[in-house]
């Protein structure tokens, strides 16, 4: 079991492209396609010296298929960091990650 996860993990973020930015995998939800795309991203926005700010409220399993997710959320985050790398004063580069559920369906947030 834990192999077959190493593996998902790894095929995952290889397809993403993103596989070669996370150290570690943490836990900031119970999804595990969503912790993937925020893990990733959450490095790279730290890199770039922004500040993460969480609340992630989401399920294993929701409403939305796990490939929708990854979409829906990766390309929130790449314009949130793109967004912030572009602010000149590095004490105002802040992210701050929302997504709450409602009848089994993520309301993604971030500002």
């Amino acid at each position: 079991m834990l192999l077959d996860c190493g593996i998902k993990l790894k095929n995952n973020l290889y397809l993403l492209g993103l596989y070669t930015c996370v150290v570690l995998i943490c836990k900031y939800c119970r999804n595990y396609t969503v912790n993937l795309i925020l893990s990733a991203y959450i490095v790279k926005a730290k890199n770039e010296g922004i500040a993460v700010e969480t609340h992630i409220d989401l399920p294993e399993n929701t409403a939305v298929a796990d490939m929708d997710l990854c979409v829906i959320f990766a390309n929130a985050l790449e314009n949130a960091v793109n967004a912030c790398k572009r602010i000149p004063s590095a004490i105002d580069r802040t992210l701050k990650i929302v997504c709450k559920t409602k009848g089994n369906k993520p309301h993604p947030n971030h500002q």
